[in-house]
C-alpha cells in the first residue's frame, strides 16, 4: 500500500532500507515510536536515523543496529539542510523517507525531488488540515508525499475530507504501548495531593499545547455548581503559563485543582 508494485517487485530479494528523520530527545514521549523502529529493524529493515545528538533512545537504537546519524534540522526549507538530507538519499538507496516533524517535512520533501524514494509524513492530531490551507500544499498535500502515517481513524478521515487532488494516501496505524515498560512502576496516591479516596476526581494528561483545550476545560469549571466533591488533576508541562495559572485562579474550584 506505501511502496506501489514497482517497489514491491525491486524488493523480493532485498531488505528495505528506511531514513527516519525525527526527534527523540524526549524519552517518555517519543518512547512508542522509538519502539516501532526498533522493532521494523528486528522484523529486518534496515532503519538509519537522523535525529538530534544525545538522544537518551541512542544506546538502544544502536543495540537494536539502527545507524544513527546525529543531525535534525533546525530551520523550515534550508538548502544546507536539504542538501545534506538529499545527499545521504543518494549515497544510501533508500526505498523510504519517513519525516515525523514539521522541520523534517519541509527539508525532506524537497530533498526527495527526483529521487526514486516514497515520501511518507507522520499526523498525531486532528485539527487544522483545510483544503483551502495553501501551506499544506508544501506538506501534507503535497504531491511528492506517497503516504501519511495517521494514529487514528479520525485523523485519516480528515485528510479524505479535503483532499481535492490525486488519491487517498492516508492510513491509520496504532502506536501501542507495551505494559512491561510499566512493570516496575508503583500507583500514584491521591492522598498526596490532599485528594480523599472517596473524591470525584477529573485527571487530563496532556502538555499545554493550543489542540489540547487546556483552556477551554478550566473555564468550563465557571459552570459547575459550587462546592462539589470534584477535583481536577493536571499532569503535564506548561501549566506556569500566565494565562493559564490565571484561569486556574479565577476557577471556582481553584483549590481543587
Amino acid at each position: 500500500m506505501l511502496f506501489g508494485e514497482p517497489l514491491q517487485s525491486n524488493l523480493m530479494n532485498s531488505s528495505i532500507k528506511l531514513l527516519v528523520i525525527s526527534d527523540y530527545r524526549d524519552f517518555l514521549t517519543s518512547r512508542p515510536e522509538a519502539e516501532l523502529l526498533i522493532g521494523l529493524q528486528k522484523e529486518g529493515v534496515e532503519v538509519t536515523l537522523m535525529t538530534y545528538p544525545g538522544t537518551p533512545y541512542e544506546q538502544a537504537f544502536l543495540k537494536a543496529g539502527i545507524r544513527v546519524i546525529s543531525f535534525h534540522p533546525d530551520k523550515k526549507r534550508h538548502k544546507p539542510y536539504i542538501d545534506r538530507i538529499r545527499e545521504e538519499l543518494k549515497q544510501g538507496g533508500y526505498h523510504i523517507l519517513h519525516l515525523f516533524n514539521s522541520l523534517a517535512s519541509s527539508n525532506g520533501i524537497p530533498a526527495a525531488k527526483g529521487l526514486p524514494v516514497k515520501v511518507i509524513l507522520y499526523r498525531g492530531y486532528t485539527g487544522n488540515i483545510h483544503w483551502y490551507d495553501f501551506t499544506q500544499y508544501f506538506k501534507y498535500f503535497h504531491p511528492r508525499v506517497d503516504s501519511i502515517f495517521c494514529i487514528n481513524k479520525e485523523i485519516e478521515n480528515i485528510f479524505k475530507r479535503n483532499k481535492l487532488f490525486g488519491k487517498h494516501n492516508a492510513v491509520t496505524i496504532i502506536k501501542g504501548h507495551n505494559p512491561d515498560w510499566y512493570a516496575g512502576v508503583s500507583s500514584a496516591s491521591l492522598k498526596a495531593f490532599n485528594i480523599s479516596a472517596d473524591a470525584f476526581v477529573v485527571i487530563c494528561v496532556a502538555n499545554v499545547r493550543p489542540m489540547k483545550g487546556i483552556p477551554v476545560l478550566l473555564k468550563a469549571t465557571q459552570h459547575l455548581s459550587p462546592n462539589l466533591p470534584i477535583h481536577f488533576l493536571f499532569v503535564g508541562n506548561g501549566f506556569d503559563r500566565k494565562n493559564i495559572e490565571s484561569l486556574i485562579k479565577t476557577s471556582p474550584y481553584s483549590s481543587n485543582i
